[in-house]
């Protein structure tokens, strides 16, 4: 009797996971891939990269806007000073201190060059100690000088410093006003925005309502430089003074001391200022 061949073993019915494997875990469920028996729905293709629910990140409607527009004013610090009736007093105060200041250089610097081209002409009619004495005297007066003039553009290094002080300090109340007038939360300087509505900046608004309650400002910068004066006049505590006596006793060692020359030859003039 012939022998038949056995019958092959039926395949396992096909699960959900075996369509998985075939298609991969991002690929959707195509016609071709049989549904799980089960009623399972197949799962949605996941998309490669990230989205924002809308639900999460919702449009914002009209009266939302209006409200943020509200809420946040911008301004630019910078021009609120420089546009401002004070900021252009000061800076016209300051050019014209600084023109100053590069004149009395350059009177000062012609006056150490003539002294300078005098002592060495008559360096051929004066004895090596006479030459030696003048020369010092010479070197005493460059140092003295150049102290000066280091002092004198220091000044006005503070001059411009107080009045950009006084004036934010001044500003406050009067920004602090104008963002209480229109309901707003917060006034953001414009230099830490990256990009914002031109309807949420107020720094016009804000100049006007500076020069409208400061003024100029010189009012204000005179009565602090008296202040500063009234402070500066009255004598020390004694515990103050008892620290600062041995300081006093040694000297002031911040200026610089005059240097002797060891070749009788005069110091050269300082540099002209700029």
């Amino acid at each position: 009797m012939p022998e038949t061949a056995a019958p092959e073993p039926a395949s396992p019915p096909a699960t959900p996971g075996d369509a998985l494997a075939l298609t991969g875990p991002d690929r959707p469920l195509g016609p071709e891939t049989p549904a799980d028996p089960g009623g399972a729905q197949p799962q949605p293709a996941r998309p490669s990269g990230l989205a924002v629910p809308a639900a999460v990140a919702p449009a914002l409607g009209p009266s939302a806007r209006t409200a943020l527009a509200q809420a946040i004013l911008t301004v630019d610090q910078e021009a609120i000073y420089r546009r401002s009736r004070w900021g252009q007093r000061a800076e016209a105060e300051i050019a014209e201190q600084s023109r100053k200041v590069a004149a009395d250089n350059d009177t000062a610097f012609a006056a150490l060059v003539a002294d300078e081209d005098a002592l060495t002409r008559a360096r051929a009619t004066l004895d090596p100690a006479e030459f030696r004495r003048r020369a010092t005297a010479f070197d005493e007066r460059v140092t003295a000088v150049r102290q000066e003039r280091d002092n004198a553009r220091l000044a006005l290094a503070r001059q411009a410093d107080r009045d950009r002080a006084l004036f934010f300090q001044a500003a406050g109340p009067v920004l602090t006003s104008v963002m209480e007038q229109r309901g707003a939360l917060l006034v953001l300087d414009q230099r830490t925005v990256l990009i914002s509505a031109e309807t949420i900046d107020v720094t016009a608004a804000t100049i006007a309502a500076l020069d409208a309650a400061l003024g100029d400002g010189s009012d204000i910068v005179a009565a602090a430089i008296a202040d500063e004066e009234a402070a500066a006049a009255r004598p020390a505590p004694a515990a103050d003074a008892d620290a600062a006596a041995p300081a006093a006793a040694t000297g002031n060692d911040t200026l610089p001391a005059a240097a002797t020359p060891t070749d009788a030859t005069p110091a050269p003039a300082p540099d002209r200022a700029p």
